[in-house]
């Protein structure tokens, strides 16, 4: 009996997308020329390449004699900064009075978060802060 080459799987993740990348060595199959629709459910095949349609970005499947490569590609949403961060970003590019007042609306509602903040128990002695000296 022959043995038969693994299977190999490679995932890689940036911060932009996530690709997968299939390799094998079986006989392969064509790839559908265009989209698949959902199988019956009493079919037995058929879903993988209708979930991957539907999941990625992009799917590339090459057949060869020594072996079939297949490629998804997700794109991932950018990452977008805290309202806080964008506002201080664009204060800096302000003059410094904008930068002011920027600065004390932050700490404005800083306070105003503490203030209706639950009430917790007063430390105990062994928890006090040390005082330097």
């Amino acid at each position: 009996m022959a043995s038969v080459a693994p299977s190999t799987v490679l995932a890689i993740c940036t911060r932009s997308k996530v690709e997968l990348h299939v390799n094998d060595h079986t006989l392969g199959f064509d790839w559908p020329a265009s989209a698949v629709e959902l199988p019956d459910l009493e079919d037995e095949h058929g879903r993988g390449l209708f979930f991957i349609q539907s999941v990625m970005d992009s799917a590339t499947y090459f057949r060869g004699r020594d072996g079939n490569g297949l490629i998804m590609r997700k794109m991932r949403a950018p990452e977008q900064p805290p309202a806080s961060i964008t506002r201080t970003h664009q204060a800096s590019q302000t003059d410094p009075s904008s930068q002011l007042a920027e600065m004390q609306q932050v700490l404005s509602e800083m306070v105003r978060e503490l203030a209706f903040a639950p009430k917790h128990s007063p430390p105990s002695a062994a928890a006090a802060p040390i005082s330097a000296q």
